[in-house]
């Protein structure tokens, strides 16, 4: 029998990425290295297995620089995205895209620049600005529901578009901030964490 889905917005309160190192800072981690992740520690206090690597690509992005189509320069909208197969076990999956900042107290954090979530695990592709059915904008680090790529002029920003599969049986709330959601999924240590994830890292800078 199939058991119950979990609703994510059910788990227990989430604190601020920002005074949590050890979530933001292994996501970092990962960003930094293009997705390369060790194993975690599970709540049995053995070796959890790490999470299943996708690919993830763009037909609109040709090396590492993020077109200013993509950007509060051009349309502002997020690129076409794509990826292969994923575990049998995934039934749903969020994109993210992330970007590494450092608050004023000198700690590293993430910035959730646009989050959308209940993408189905029989979609393998979104065109630019496009919202599968049954997926929804979730809240970034700012408060705002939507996309949006404006680094200030000048600064060459990287940026990491990243694909979790949510673990089996979990859902997610339309009303849950992507910030938390994105913390939630990089909990290996409470059963929460994302069996799979892929990553696209970009650069982009305005002129």
């Amino acid at each position: 029998m199939r058991r119950p889905a979990t609703s994510i917005t059910r788990l227990s309160v989430v604190r601020s990425m920002r005074h949590r190192a050890t979530g933001p800072a292994a996501l970092l981690a990962v960003i930094a290295l293009g997705g390369c992740a060790n194993e975690a520690t599970s709540t049995n206090g053995l070796a959890a297995p790490a999470p299943v690597r996708l690919t993830l690509k763009s037909s609109a992005i040709h090396g590492n620089k993020l077109p200013a189509l993509y950007t509060c320069d051009g349309r502002n909208t997020w690129p076409p995205l794509s990826w292969g197969p994923v575990p049998s076990n995934v039934e749903e999956m969020a994109l993210f895209a992330l970007a590494p900042e450092e608050t004023k107290k000198g700690v590293a954090a993430i910035k959730v620049e646009w989050g959308l979530g209940g993408i189905k695990a029989t979609v393998h592709a979104l065109r630019a600005g496009e919202i599968p059915p049954g997926a929804f904008l979730m809240k970034g680090s700012t408060g705002h529901a939507g996309y949006s790529i404006c680094p200030p002029r000048g600064i060459t920003q990287r940026y990491s578009f990243g694909l979790f599969a949510l673990p089996a049986g979990a859902r997610a709330g339309a009303e849950f901030p992507g910030p938390a959601l994105l913390r939630n999924l990089n909990e290996p240590t409470r059963g929460r964490a994302a069996t799979a994830v892929g990553f696209l890292t970009v650069f982009y800078k305005r002129r």
